[in-house]
């Protein structure tokens, strides 16, 4: 199996990530980020999780209107990268996944407690026989 990847558009959507976590946590403390990176089911996973995060939209509003910083990061560096899904402690006890970028309609799905906010950069393995 081969996997290429652009890995300037996939540095620019990191920086995205990581401004987005330090605009939040200006006037809070210090963010905790954590990075993973694994494969699983013939798909790579980059995640970038902030560990003392909570999103600041809510789960509704995130499927209606991304905003435009989401939306920017999507046509500009994810589409035709990856699929890119958020997980995320929305507040007031609420913890969803939502699938921001893959060729769907935005979903979410209720998870149980979750810490954080975390960006899943999906790759999927295409086999070429």
């Amino acid at each position: 199996l081969e996997h290429f990847v652009d890995v300037e558009k996939l540095i620019q959507a990191y920086e995205k990530i990581i401004e987005l976590i330090i605009d939040y946590n200006k006037v809070i403390e210090k963010p905790k980020v954590k990075l993973n990176y694994y494969e699983e089911n013939q798909i790579v996973y980059f995640s970038i999780h902030h560990l003392n995060g909570v999103y600041s939209k809510s789960i509704e509003n995130t499927i209606e209107r991304l905003g435009q910083t989401y939306t920017s990061l999507i046509k500009n560096q994810i589409n035709g990268l990856c699929n890119l899904r958020l997980k995320a402690n929305f507040g007031n006890e609420k913890y969803a996944e939502i699938n921001l970028w893959d060729g769907a309609d935005k979903t979410a799905v209720k998870v149980p407690y979750f810490e954080g906010v975390e960006h899943f950069f999906e790759f999927p393995k295409i086999y070429k026989p």
